[in-house]
């Protein structure tokens, strides 16, 4: 799971644990190494070196609070509330797994000596921001237990696919408590292996290249523990090393298909690389199945990566959800590899029921396309402020401030902002726009307030993406227009805005807004792709469940899932370069002729930071050639580490002066996350044809 640093005190305590002064809150990822994932087994090894801590009142008591960087707790309600370290591991098609765990390391210790006085608290259920009351629970029986609360250490929890990949959630349980004798058990170390029988690696590989795009690869790589382990090397495929178009379909109600600014959309969008398709429902049929249906044909024979849906839920219908309350959706449009609810392909919806509204949205899209206004706004109101400051704060400082952006805070309570204040600051410029806090179907109801005669008040030329973490506003089946789809159909207000259909709750807006920052911040630009890493993320933190099913289903996007947010003022990545005879090519050159194979690498601010380093060359589909450090080449179909080792600057380094066999090749340098899993994250390529 990313990395997010709690709001908390570390336990100075555990010094036990490392023998060394406690640092940071640790990147979450660095409490799993990945040691090797292959089609027989996938093996990792577990590592805990800090845990932190924070108090609870309540219920005219004080407990302790423990948790594990980022990650989830045990949920049971009135139960103590245990840290649950999840991953979503990918398994290939076909296989039968089982998880073995071997050399645990435990440390057993009273509360007290970890310089914690009172009892863990107790799971809570969630809070709505739809409701104050909130009653107070504990399982007093099961307080007065002198055993171990959890009976497992670790487990493999819920199958599911997503965008073509096998996944299951891996569960660990690294801190249990016994509440009688007030004393815990820590997983310090351990190592863990999915062993793997009946793997289909032809279909498995098959599976993954057809969602070949760098779009889903990217998204995926971000969030599976063992990355892209499985799939077939970029440059080695079929179609002579570059990705699939990736598939952008746009269904329209007919009226709006032939409009003139949505064709310029198209047109944009397939500039942009994507192979572009718009149909009517008199194509695929006005129900929600038969929408569907003409979805899932397209992503069972193409790369689909977006789907827009054209119209109001009077022309394109909604469907009711199947999680808790059953919310007004458009997820289960794109819900189409395996029977989960997890979004394969990301979904926006232009909200229109005019023609005029359609001109509007089209066009804010449109002047936004390139456009680079790094300023965003944040607000908040007066209930729970703590939480709905605390999370913009951190969003701004360490996703936005590092970028060069300039974040206005209008916050209820600490800087006493006003409707006014919103007003002003969207109309100034503003490209993305973030709210938490009280809201209906029709305004934000708290934090300032702000209603749809507000939004449509609104003079501003710079059309940002709006998030709404609050209730209802997303409201869009129940109302002709809810508050979400005010901010995209007027002519000026917001290019996207995404929102809840229900009520939605403090915590677990908290933890789907960090994350969707999160995404952004390490390089998913688009829309539809930042929310769906949010989403995923939050599975992660909240575990299985229908109450999860629902939060999936009850926030959707009103606009493009594919308009991008500008994320830097100046790239801060590693830049990689990979050049035969000192240019980019590519090149044709006979088999006799010797080349001279060179690569250059700008660390930028990454400057010592330990990476994994490849360098390899494809010639044809399941086999490559492999750079191995100090200075030879190593023949596999299987991903091979040529260094792993702190970034410097080089420039011109020499990997090979050689003849090249006939074929096509293409050569890659790339460096990635210190793990042993290729995932390509910055790097450079060049293709040589030798005959």
């Amino acid at each position: 799971m990313a990395s997010l640093p709690k709001y908390c005190v570390i336990f100075a305590a555990l010094l036990f644990l490392t023998g060394a002064a406690p640092v940071e809150a640790a990147d979450a990822n660095q409490v799993f190494t990945v040691d090797g994932s292959d089609f027989s087994s996938i093996d990792l090894t577990f590592s805990l070196d800090d845990l932190e801590s924070d108090s609870f009142a309540a219920g005219g008591k004080e407990f302790s609070l423990i948790s594990i960087g980022d990650y989830g707790f045990t949920r049971t309600i009135g139960a103590p509330r245990l840290p649950v370290v999840r991953e979503f591991v990918e398994i290939p098609h076909g296989a039968s797994y089982k998880l073995v765990l071997s050399d645990l390391v435990f440390d057993e210790r009273a509360l007290g000596a970890l310089g914690l006085d009172n009892p863990i608290a107790p799971a809570q259920a969630p809070r709505s921001k739809g409701s104050k009351a909130h009653r107070f629970e504990i399982d007093e029986a099961l307080y007065a237990t002198d055993a171990y609360v959890i009976s497992e250490t670790a487990r493999l929890g819920e199958e599911l696919i997503a965008r073509g990949r096998r996944l299951v959630v891996l569960e660990l349980f690294p801190v249990n408590y016994n509440p009688l004798l007030a004393t815990v058990k820590i997983l310090k170390s351990a190592s863990i292996t999915i062993e793997l029988t009946g793997s289909d690696e032809a279909k498995t590989r098959e599976t993954l290249l057809m969602r070949s795009s760098s779009g889903v690869s990217d998204l995926m790589s971000r969030v599976v523990l063992n990355g892209s382990a499985f799939e077939t090397p970029i440059l080695s495929r079929p179609n002579g090393g570059g990705s699939r178009a990736p598939v952008y379909l746009m269904i329209s109600a007919p009226t709006y298909a032939s409009n003139s600014n949505l064709q310029l959309l198209k047109t944009l969008r397939a500039a942009e690389g994507f192979d572009v398709s718009l149909v009517d429902t008199n194509t695929t049929g006005s129900s929600a199945s038969a929408i569907k249906a003409y979805i899932q044909n397209v992503y069972d024979t193409q790369d689909l990566q977006y789907v827009v849906l054209v119209g109001d839920t009077n022309t394109i219908p909604s469907w009711t959800g199947g999680g808790s309350s059953s919310p007004d959706t458009d997820l289960n449009y794109v819900c189409v590899d395996g029977s989960d609810y997890f979004p394969d392909v990301a979904r926006g919806r232009l909200s229109v029921r005019s023609s005029a509204e359609l001109d509007n949205l089209c066009t804010k899209i449109l002047d936004m396309a390139g456009l680079q206004v790094r300023e965003a706004v944040f607000m908040a109101g007066y209930d729970n402020y703590n939480i709905s400051e605390g999370t913009h704060n951190y969003c701004i400082s360490n996703f936005l401030d590092p970028q060069g952006w300039v974040s206005d805070k209008l916050y209820q309570v600490t800087y006493g902002a006003n409707t006014q204040d919103v007003k002003n600051s969207f109309n100034d410029g503003r490209s993305v726009g973030c709210f938490s806090g009280h809201g209906s179907s029709t305004s934000w109801a708290g934090g300032p307030p702000f209603s749809q005669s507000d939004v449509r008040s609104l003079v501003n030329t710079v059309y940002p993406f709006v998030m709404s973490f609050a209730c209802s506003t997303g409201d869009y089946d129940y109302y002709n227009e809810c508050f979400t789809e005010t901010w995209v159909r007027d002519d000026h207000g917001a290019t996207s805005c995404f929102g809840a259909s229900l009520s939605s709750y403090w915590d677990e807006d908290d933890i789907l807004q960090k994350e969707i920052f999160e995404g952004w911040y390490n390089g998913l630009s688009r829309v539809g792709d930042m929310l769906d890493f949010g989403q995923y993320e939050l599975y992660l933190w909240m575990g299985a469940g229908s109450f999860t099913q629902m939060y999936y289903e009850m926030y959707n996007l009103m606009g493009d899932p594919a308009i991008e947010v500008i994320p830097s003022t100046a790239p801060t990545w590693p830049v990689c370069s990979i050049q035969v005879d000192g240019g980019d090519g590519p090149i044709s050159i006979p088999s006799t002729q010797v080349i001279d194979l060179t690569i250059s690498i700008d660390p930028r601010d990454e400057l010592g930071n330990t990476y994994d380093w490849w360098i390899f060359g494809d010639y044809n589909p399941w086999m490559s050639y492999w750079w191995q450090y100090p200075g030879w080449w190593k023949k596999s179909a299987w991903s091979k580490r040529s260094y792993i080792g702190p970034l410097v600057e080089l420039n011109d380094y020499l990997i090979a002066h050689s003849t090249v066999p006939v074929g096509n090749w293409l050569f890659h340098f790339c460096v990635d996350a210190p793990d042993n899993v290729l995932q390509e994250t910055y790097g450079d390529t060049i293709s040589v044809s030798s005959y």
